[in-house]
């Protein structure tokens, strides 16, 4: 199974919908129960659909299921590096660590086993060179003081976490988080995007096993989706 956190232009849309897309369960609020009984199940379609609906040059992050086999902190001389360095050091097979002190400026796409960040994650529509990229991992873990600073107004940005089996000692598998080991920590994600009028509705009329359409309390195309 694979997790996307998928930025269209900062629109955060995990596990999105295609038109094709059909409801093969429907659940109300007294349904707890059953809904949990079938929750892994739902989670493996919603992510199938997911995963139809992506760009093709993201098809290297489905093909690649081996856990990473070796851990690379990268080494660069001014405390700046590039997607090229990094891929120039680390690859699918490793659990990539950007140390403190170092700046990962992302303005290309990265498949990775896994990804550390204790240092700084720069994405934003400066560094991004083109109209869309991907970093791809079997999770992306901030430490320590590290920071995942990533701001996209007008570019398309997307976090593929794979399942290659990679594994975070805190975070576990299939992650992307923060993790403080002491007290003194302080890792930060800030991820901001194109504003929109409403991040979220209602459904207008109930989902029923078999539908291939919702109908929302609010205009898609009014609140920016």
């Amino acid at each position: 199974m694979n997790y996307i956190l998928a930025l269209k232009r900062l629109l955060v849309l995990i596990g999105p919908l295609s038109k094709s897309s059909t409801a093969l369960a429907a659940f109300s609020q007294s349904d707890e129960g059953q809904y949990l009984l079938n929750f892994n199940s739902i989670q493996a379609a919603s992510y199938a659909v997911a995963d139809e609906n992506l760009p093709l040059d993201m098809d290297v992050c489905k093909s690649n299921h081996n856990p990473p086999t070796r851990e690379v902190t990268l080494q660069v001389s001014n405390g700046i590096a590039d997607s090229a360095t990094v891929a120039g050091q680390c690859g699918n097979d490793s659990t990539c660590i950007i140390p403190l002190g170092t700046t990962l400026q992302v303005d290309t796409s990265l498949n990775l086993g896994a990804l550390i960040v204790r240092g700084t994650v720069q994405w934003n529509d400066d560094t991004q060179v083109n109209p869309s990229a991907f970093i791809c991992a079997g999770y992306v873990a901030v430490e320590g003081q590290g920071k995942w600073d990533m701001d996209l107004q007008v570019k398309d940005a997307y976090i593929y976490i794979k399942d290659n089996g990679a594994v975070h000692h805190h975070l576990r598998a299939r992650a992307f988080g923060s993790y403080a080991s002491t007290a003194t920590d302080y890792p930060t994600i800030d991820i901001n995007g194109r504003e929109l009028v409403r991040t979220w509705s209602l459904l207008s009329h109930p989902i029923r096993s078999g539908d291939n359409k919702m109908s929302l309390m609010h205009d898609a195309h009014l609140m920016g989706w």
